[in-house]
């Protein structure tokens, strides 16, 4: 039983296909696009469903629902709900920090707990969308995120914070002035990943998947009920007022 990972939230696209049983990556392609997905992820899924061998072992669709590009969002989700449709399958939705903060957890790069790790994301506009461990993501100023996690730093008395996503070049300099240690990660682990996505919804749906029939998980992951996660309006909603 295969999971389909697709992942457009940022400007780096990605669409995987993981085995449930042992999280072992079948079929992987990635692209960045400073603009839409859209015109890459309907081939580069087809492809990723072609290398792991067709369509009938799929048993389920995760896909990341944001934050970041409202357009990248909608193109993922698109895709997703379509897949899920026509195949009928289920779709678990994860959001785009949550998968950024798993990437690092699994590469091994930071396993002592002296450093709090933090992910950080481009919202456009001055803001940045930012989340802990097992925290829903919020929409700060690169000062107010600063200032969090001065705060978060002191009260679990870290010794060193660690920062992931593509929003680090905002938040850096007051990162800076807040006194704060930042240790380095791989410039890989920078945007949310197909990849690490699919192994974290072969994670949570794994008693699933061997207990359930394909039906019931319809009913209990329908495509309508993943929905974008928006923290704030778009750019033209803003700009309006």
């Amino acid at each position: 039983m295969n999971i389909l990972a697709i992942e457009t939230s940022t400007s780096a696209g990605s669409v995987a296909v993981v085995r449930a049983s042992d999280f072992k990556v079948l079929a992987l392609n990635e692209w960045v696009r400073g603009r839409s997905h859209a015109e890459v992820a309907t081939p580069a899924l087809a492809d990723a469903i072609n290398i792991a061998g067709g369509l009938d072992d799929l048993a389920a669709i995760a896909v990341g629902i944001g934050p970041g590009s409202f357009t990248g969002i909608r193109v993922g989700l698109n895709s997703a709900k379509t897949a899920a449709w026509n195949l009928g399958l289920p779709v678990i939705g994860f959001s785009s920090t949550a998968i950024l903060l798993e990437g690092v957890k699994a590469s091994g790069l930071i396993d002592d707990k002296s450093t709090l790790v933090a992910a950080v994301l481009n919202a456009q506009m001055g803001m940045v969308f930012c989340s802990y461990a097992d925290e829903e993501p919020r929409a700060l100023s690169p000062l107010d995120f600063a200032s969090d996690l001065a705060a978060r730093t002191k009260k679990h008395g870290a010794a060193s914070v660690a920062l992931v996503g593509d929003g680090l070049s905002l938040v850096e300099d007051d990162v800076f002035k807040a006194g704060l240690k930042s240790k380095k990660l791989d410039a890989s682990l920078g945007h949310p990943h197909a990849a690490t996505l699919g192994r974290m919804a072969a994670s949570k749906l794994a008693n699933e998947l061997r207990a359930e029939s394909r039906e019931s998980l319809v009913r209990k992951y329908p495509w309508q009920s993943v929905q974008p996660l928006y923290l704030r309006g778009s750019g033209a909603e803003e700009k309006r007022g």
